[in-house]
């Protein structure tokens, strides 16, 4: 059975949490309630496990995130980068973005970062905000091979670490990933798993982790940080997280630091004439 098909007739993950939380509250023996909720961990863990080993084995893959739905590439992987990247119309314009699940995933290019910067992400991550950072030295630390080619622009690349349990452990057993969005170029953002295959069709998905509808039905917010270390901040997109939430994080961590915000700390910046739709995550 075919990875797709397989995930596609699997339990939606989001139901099954549900289903666990009903049953903890109106079954008084844990007794009855410790083998059901095991046989579904194993059904949910046997899911991951089969997009895991499709994305470890070079496939790319729509999965949920905290946001909308999402196409994956493992950055170990760069010919499945490639085709992630090739899937979109205009794909110079669309540059795909690097998340993470951890810290450590990125632990070699601590150096290359600012106190200020590397704080500042310690501060919004995990969350719905993407970092846009300055192009360097750091991008060749992380091992990216010929992936990196297909990431960000020349002169930035876009970076988070989603707030999303599912979509961090897969990356957990995946390493890093390339991300772009889950639907073809002009088209609205994919909010469901069903819409993932109709979107994309067999040739550009190898694999769909059902999880039911997006976790949100809006887009992220993303944060221009690659004049920080002057003390400038400006913003790509204002979505789920507020402009002023990210504001206050910033003007708490230069008090800090010893320095000051500067005034287009409030603008929002467009990217070569176009906003981070384009972006792609």
């Amino acid at each position: 059975m075919s990875s797709i098909a397989f995930s596609l007739l699997s339990l939606s993950i989001a139901y099954v949490l549900q289903t666990i939380d009903y049953i903890a509250l109106e079954i008084t023996g844990l007794y009855l309630l410790k083998p059901f909720v095991l046989g579904i961990v194993t059904v949910v863990l046997a899911v991951l496990s089969a997009i895991s080993e499709k994305l470890k084995t070079g496939g790319i893959c729509g999965i949920p995130s905290d946001t909308v739905y999402i196409l994956v590439a493992c950055c170990n992987q760069p010919e499945a980068v490639k085709r992630a990247y090739k899937s979109k119309k205009q794909a110079e314009d669309r540059p795909m973005s690097l998340w993470i699940s951890n810290f450590r995933q990125i632990e070699a290019a601590k150096n290359e970062f600012s106190s200020l910067l590397w704080d500042f992400l310690h501060e919004i991550w995990p969350s719905n905000v993407s970092a846009v950072l300055k192009r360097g030295d750091w991008v060749k630390s992380l091992g990216l091979g010929e992936s990196e080619k297909y990431l960000g622009r020349p002169d930035s690349i876009a970076m988070r670490i989603p707030d999303s349990t599912i979509t961090c452990h897969l990356i957990d057993q995946c390493g890093p990933v390339a991300v772009t969005s889950a639907n073809p170029t002009g088209e609205g953002d994919t909010t469901h798993h069903a819409q993932v295959l109709a979107k994309l069709g067999l040739q550009n998905c190898d694999g769909i982790l059902c999880d039911g509808p997006s976790r949100e039905n809006a887009i992220s917010t993303v944060v221009d940080c690659r004049d920080i270390d002057n003390g400038n901040l400006a913003f790509f997109r204002i979505g789920l997280t507020p402009k002023s939430t990210i504001l206050n994080i910033f003007e708490t961590l230069l008090k800090r630091h010893g320095k000051m915000p500067k005034s287009n700390t409030n603008g929002i910046t467009p990217v070569n004439g176009v906003f981070e739709e384009e972006i792609n995550e």
